[in-house]
């Protein structure tokens, strides 16, 4: 929420939207790491190859959409999947 400035009402449905249509997958991360840091568990979610490719279509579509959704800011890589 904090790069989108979007509320998590509006995020989260759309990252299960994502997950259904295979774009992206989604994981939890361990008890204990979460535990020693005292907090909730955290769910992690990365791009997958299916969702690289429609991301890639949807900037050839349209243009103006830019660097959204660009990987590189974060050094982030896309699933294998």
């Amino acid at each position: 929420m904090d790069a989108t400035g979007l509320p998590s009402g509006t995020v989260y449905p759309a990252l299960r939207r994502l997950e259904d249509s295979g774009f992206v997958r989604s994981s939890w991360e361990p008890h204990a790491r979460a535990e020693r840091a005292k907090r909730p568990r955290r769910r992690y979610y990365e791009v997958t190859a299916s969702g690289v490719t429609a991301l890639e279509a949807a900037r050839r579509r349209f243009p103006w959409l830019g660097a959204v959704g660009s990987t590189s800011a974060t050094g982030a890589e896309p699933s294998k999947a």
